[in-house]
């Protein structure tokens, strides 16, 4: 019984999100910063700073 609770937790967690996906620079925030900011920053642009690389960023 103990097991089936237990996995049944587990489901629980994960449908409800408490299992979040940790954020990294290639997946998500370098697609964000890509498809809305190096229009203007970059190097050259007439934002004042780049925004193209992680360093960047």
């Amino acid at each position: 019984m103990n097991k089936v609770l237990f996995v049944f937790m587990l489901l629980l967690c994960y449908f409800n999100g408490l299992f979040a996906q940790i954020p990294t620079w290639s997946e998500h925030i370098a697609l964000i910063l890509y498809a809305n900011c190096t229009k203007c920053h970059h190097e050259g642009g007439i934002a004042p700073f780049s925004l193209l690389t992680y360093a960047d960023a």
